[in-house]
């Protein structure tokens, strides 16, 4: 059995595609996964399964449009690659800054290019592994970017963006 993360897209956002979190617990364990648990409420869910990432992404796809009537993409990842990605820690080398946010962007499919800075420069491009990107949001003129929107735009991926404090808070879960 393996313990993972499945992060979902744009739940509970702007009075958009609300979905309660006992209600999404609920689903996952009717679906099969064990130790389920939400955190926040912005679609992330913890849950141990012996299934594979693929299989788990479709079956929860499913789960969430049988059930709410809504057409969420879901990504999914291990534990263990939360760790890894966590010890390696692609923001090390950056200082906290009220300027500067650190953001993970989970995406499927693959992005063949990706610019390193957003038009207008406040997306900054750090580094990116398998269907994750590192970024760094910046404000210009008074407003801070968000990677999500331009990841999705320049790599023709859906995608979800989590701050990263959240993404080390879930190992704790």
């Amino acid at each position: 059995m393996t313990r993972y993360v499945a992060f979902l897209r744009a739940i509970n956002v702007g009075g958009k595609n609300i979905i309660l979190m006992k209600d999404l617990t609920s689903l996952f364990s009717s679906l099969g996964f064990t130790d389920v648990r939400t955190f926040l409420q912005t679609g992330n869910v913890c849950f141990t399964s012996g299934l594979k990432e693929q299989t788990l992404v479709e079956k929860i796809e499913v789960g969430i449009e049988k059930k709410f009537r809504l057409s969420v993409k879901v990504f999914v990842v291990s534990f263990s690659t939360l760790q890894k990605m966590i010890q390696e820690n692609p923001f090390q080398n950056i200082l906290d800054s009220a300027d500067t946010k650190k953001y993970v962007t989970f995406f499927s499919g693959t992005i063949l290019t990706l610019p390193s800075f957003s038009p207008n420069k406040d997306v900054e491009i750090l580094s990116r592994q398998k269907g994750i990107v590192f970024s760094l949001s910046h404000t210009v003129k008074g407003k801070s970017g968000f990677p999500n929107a331009f990841i999705e735009k320049q790599g023709k991926v859906f995608s979800t963006t989590r701050d990263w404090k959240t993404v080390q808070k879930l190992l704790l879960i």
